[in-house]
């Protein structure tokens, strides 16, 4: 009984999955927007690593290091970002799961969004709304 209080002191509700492969030039800016997020001591955020040759590894060491609600998971057995999403699935401690692309750029409030989203419906997806170039966000 111990031991489930103990796992049980902070429950996470949701796990936020990102498949990564070669991503140090996009994921910084991705992970300070989650972690900024008010709704982001909800969260748990796999990083899921899929054989990266550049600095990767080390640039998602460094954020779980400063946060301990970043997770690195080694999703270098099979190549693809499916197998790394499903490995981080694997890893997911959360009631719910959601997916990111480390390029993504989400906007702030995503994170309580989802989660409000979640809880009421169980299920939701969504589609990309705008595409940002060098000279600013551009249309569908």
């Amino acid at each position: 009984m111990l031991k489930h209080l103990y796992t049980r002191e902070k429950m996470v509700t949701l796990s936020i999955i990102i498949p990564c492969y070669n991503c140090e030039a996009t994921l910084r800016e991705q992970m300070n927007v989650l972690l900024e997020e008010k709704s982001g001591e909800k969260c748990e955020i796999l990083l899921c690593d899929n054989g990266s040759t550049d600095s990767t590894k080390e640039l998602i060491m460094e954020f779980s290091r400063k946060d301990d609600r970043v997770r690195y998971v080694d999703a270098s057995h099979k190549k693809g970002a499916g197998a790394a999403r499903n490995k981080g699935v694997s890893h997911a401690q959360g009631e719910f799961v959601a997916f990111l692309d480390a390029d993504d750029r989400i906007e702030k409030g995503w994170v309580e969004a989802i989660i409000d989203g979640l809880t009421r419906h169980g299920f939701i997806a969504s589609r990309m709304e705008e595409l940002s170039s060098s000279e600013g966000r551009i249309g569908k």
